[in-house]
């Protein structure tokens, strides 16, 4: 054990506002209506409009006389109709399109003064470039702010003080420096990236800048973030800040059967803190992670005069299409204060929501500190429910840290419950903190785990594996390929589907991990892929440079042979000794027959953040 360790704190749009019609007329440097259909549907179009466009296709398909992938795939769903047609684009999404310079293109014929756009409008597979932080006068900007692009003061938008939601903004080029003037200020200042970027969001807020800053009166804050348009699919489902919400983290994924992306998170008031007020909060997308709802509480307890209560630790699971009772019924076990143990389940793919019950015997009374996932439970072959949780003697920043795992197991579609290892997993030698099961070829139940990782002790995530349905866990080994950071850092594992109509043979023994690559800070989200179910793993595939922390996977088949990873993580505009997030960053990832990332060496060069 490590026990004798010291313990560390650590570690560490677009175009979518007119752009969209001029595909009807504009050739745009010689993009196919194919091409055009794709990009829209990356802009987020509604299907009306898509099988519009689609028809335009359609009826020129006969000319266009490509034999690549992406046009024979549309051409052969022209057939079935242009409904049909307008429906399959989104299997396109990932078609190598270069929507960059098709959309610059665009922007560059027409000159056309595109105004901004709201934050609940996703830009464009937006990619973060850079960040920047900026004070109002003293006592200025409690209302609004006015930004214009250098030089270009015609263009201004007068932006209102919200909730914290970013305000997207996109002109009719790409910009590096813009102007803002604050409500009650008379000189307008600059903001600068080194380059022009396609985006830039703001966060307007208030504080107070301080004594050391010779104000003490509240003040509005600016926070500037540039943008690029990404070549993959990407899009920021959360923003810390918003919804008045200081700190947005623990991102959990879930998609459902019927195609619905949902995105949970632990949304905590004024700090980041595992004790600060936190409220159970959601998210969900029906167009592939594109665009997002209006974030949804959950639950929550907090309120003003009453006690902060750590609504958290969800790891959800949708129950088989076979299920007897429940049939597709999503069931999102979770803890209260990290105390005890509640469920709540929606039977309509997450639109709403069942009031939440304490689950009896879910813990025991030497436990001081219980987890549940994060983030995420399984459904086995058997219909038994397993849910990865952990517990310790402790309760206290940094001391919760030294826990076990176990699990909690149901046989009747989550009616009732028991815990199983309750001693931690095989001989309890090693300290297995939030942590995520996949079902084996053979059935056997593998879990991965993040580690104390303390300097010192073994900077690396831990696996265990039951052969008996999550009874009992042999030992706990440390994974070589798998690094951790400074007091180790939650990661997801999934499978690729080995059953029903999307199973693949050349992927049934397929698994995927994401986390920092890093043995330092949580910086350098990537990753890692197995094809013999753990026994050992690839060299890291490297998603985002910079500082990134927790994370989620789901796994997206459209057919047997073309599958996605969906990632969902947390990232940050600077390196941080503890890392507050300042936002959720959702990929999709394309993988290849064996589950290879096919996009490896292209996301390798274009796919990465500016690392600060």
């Amino acid at each position: 054990m490590c026990y004798g360790c010291v313990i560390f704190l650590v570690a560490v749009t677009s175009v979518t506002l007119c752009i969209g019609l001029m595909f009807l007329t504009v050739d745009c440097g010689g993009i196919s209506p194919w091409s055009k259909i794709v990009v829209l549907r990356k802009l987020g179009y509604s299907r009306g409009l898509d099988q519009f466009i689609t028809k335009q296709a359609c009826d020129r398909a006969g000319a266009e006389g490509s034999s690549s992938r992406f046009d024979a795939l549309l051409r052969s769903i022209c057939t079935s109709g242009v409904a049909a047609a307008a429906a399959a684009t989104a299997t396109l999404e990932n078609t190598n399109v270069d929507a960059t310079t098709f959309g610059t293109a665009t922007m560059q014929q027409q000159q056309t003064q595109v105004a901004y756009k709201r934050a609940h409008v996703i830009p464009v597979n937006p990619e973060r470039y850079a960040s920047t932080f900026d004070w109002c006068d003293c006592g200025t900007g409690l209302k609004s702010v006015l930004v214009w692009p250098e030089g270009k003061q015609a263009q201004n938008v007068t932006l209102q003080i919200g909730s914290g939601d970013p305000d997207w903004l996109i002109w009719d080029a790409p910009v590096a420096e813009v102007n803002w003037l604050c409500d009650g200020m008379t000189d307008p200042q600059t903001s600068r990236f080194d380059k022009p970027v396609m985006y830039w969001s703001l966060q307007h807020t208030t504080d107070k800048k301080g004594s050391w800053l010779a104000c003490d009166k509240l003040s509005g804050r600016l926070r500037f973030v540039g943008w690029q348009m990404a070549k993959y699919h990407t899009s920021v489902p959360y923003t810390s800040g918003e919804h008045r919400y200081s700190c947005i983290k623990i991102p959990v994924l879930l998609r459902t059967r019927r195609g619905t992306i949902l995105a949970f998170a632990e949304a905590r008031k004024d700090s980041c803190s595992d004790f600060a007020w936190t409220d159970l909060v959601v998210k969900r997308s029906e167009d592939g992670g594109h665009s997002w709802s209006k974030l949804k509480i959950l639950r929550s307890e907090s309120g003003p005069g009453l006690p902060h209560t750590v609504i958290g630790n969800a790891a959800p699971v949708q129950l088989s299409q076979s299920a007897r009772e429940h049939p597709l019924r999503i069931l999102v076990p979770h803890t209260r204060n990290n105390s005890d143990v509640w469920l709540m389940f929606s039977d309509d793919d997450g639109l709403t929501w069942s009031t939440a019950q304490q689950l009896p015997n879910a813990t025991l009374p030497e436990w001081a500190w219980v987890g549940i996932g994060p983030p995420g439970s399984i459904q086995l072959r058997s219909g038994r429910i397993v849910v990865p949780c952990y517990h310790g003697p402790l309760r206290a920043n940094l001391l919760n840290n030294k826990v076990h795992g176990h699990v909690m197991l149901s046989d009747d579609e989550g009616t009732s419950w028991r815990l199983a290892s309750v001693g931690g997993f095989g001989a309890a030698d090693k300290f297995s903190n939030e942590n995520q099961a996949v079902e084996l070829s053979n059935g056997s139940v593998l879990i991965s785990a993040r580690s104390l990782a303390n300097p010192g002790c073994v900077q690396r995530r831990l696996q265990t594996l039951s052969n008996d349905g999550g009874e009992t866990f042999g030992p706990t080994r440390f994974v070589p390929e798998l690094p951790q950071p400074i007091q180790g850092c939650e990661g997801s594992i999934v499978k690729f589907p080995v059953t029903g109509e999307l199973s693949s043979p050349q992927m049934q023994n397929t698994l995927l991990v994401s986390g920092p690559d890093s043995t330092l800070l949580r910086t350098r989200m990537s990753l890692w892929t197995s094809t013999d179910e753990g026994a050992s793993w690839s060299s890291p595939q490297l998603i985002d440079h910079g500082t990134s922390g927790y994370s989620s996977l789901q796994i997206e088949c459209i057919s047997s042979q073309d599958c996605d990873a969906l990632l969902l993580y947390e990232q940050s505009d600077t390196t941080q000794l503890v890392m507050k997030p300042d936002r959720f960053i959702f990929r999709r990832i394309p993988m290849g027959s064996q589950g290879h990332d096919t996009a490896q060496a292209y996301s390798n060069v274009h796919g990465t953040a500016t690392e600060f």
